[in-house]
């Protein structure tokens, strides 16, 4: 067993008994930590009541042992997040390519910008290609606008200040008003839409992946070349499926 130096400062063994729960033991008594540690029981009891207190680790009743609590997820489920999602969304993302031949993509917040995490290409020879990890603002066109519609109002109105004051975005500051109202529009009608903003000849429909919390969580999309968008049939056909997989994904 690794031992830790008594020679630690306070942060260094609480830090120390923590980590004592990211091995394959998972429930930890307070002598055993001692002996797993080298930190003598008092010291370990006293770490172990701090930890609990802000929900770290929590304690079995009947046991007396410890455990991993909530509070550790609040760091955890950001860095998994992105891969979790894209692996429960693939299975509907395949079908969604069958259903519409149409390049499916899919795209999360991160910080300030939506970023691509998963893509499944059209066959067709007349198709949109779309690189995993391309980044975009927020603000343009509909897979961004998607996510910052069905974001918390805190969120958007942080982004709307970032806006303003991020220099190379900030010419957008001036049509706050009307990306306000369009937020709205979206938000109501559970998808967006956009055709030749950023990249001339295609147009993209977005619609939002909703966790049982109400929260967004990604943004599935169709890129559909500009001759096929224009194509008022095949459009609300790629329009119905692609809502029904992005709320479909659990």
């Amino acid at each position: 067993m690794e031992q830790y130096s008594k020679k630690l400062g306070s942060i260094e063994k609480a830090l120390a008994t923590l980590l004592s729960f990211q091995g394959e033991k998972q429930n930890w008594g307070v002598r055993e930590l001692s002996t797993h540690t080298g930190l003598n029981p008092a010291t370990v009891c006293r770490i172990l009541k701090i930890l609990e207190n802000y929900e770290f680790i929590e304690q079995n009743a009947q046991n007396k042992k410890y455990h991993l609590g909530n509070s550790i997820h609040r760091f955890t489920n950001p860095l998994q997040n992105a891969g979790l999602i894209a692996d429960a969304a693939r299975p509907y993302m395949k079908r969604l390519l069958f259903q519409t031949q149409e390049t499916v993509h899919l795209n999360v917040i991160e910080k300030m910008s939506r970023v691509c995490v998963e893509k499944f290409e059209s066959t067709q020879k007349l198709k949109v290609s779309i690189a995993i990890g391309d980044r975009f603002p927020l603000h343009i066109d509909a897979t961004s606008r998607c996510l910052l519609a069905f974001s918390s109002s805190d969120f958007i109105e942080d982004y709307l200040n970032y806006i303003k004051q991020t220099p190379f975005i900030k010419t957008a500051a001036s049509n706050i008003p009307k990306l306000r109202i369009e937020l709205k529009t979206i938000k109501t009608q559970g998808y967006a839409s956009s055709l030749c903003e950023h990249t001339p000849g295609f147009g993209v429909i977005s619609a939002p992946m909703i966790n049982h919390k109400g929260t967004v969580v990604a943004a599935m999309s169709l890129a559909v070349p500009e001759i096929r968008f224009s194509n008022n049939d095949h459009l609300s056909h790629c329009k119905q499926k692609l809502i029904e997989a992005a709320s479909s994904v659990r």
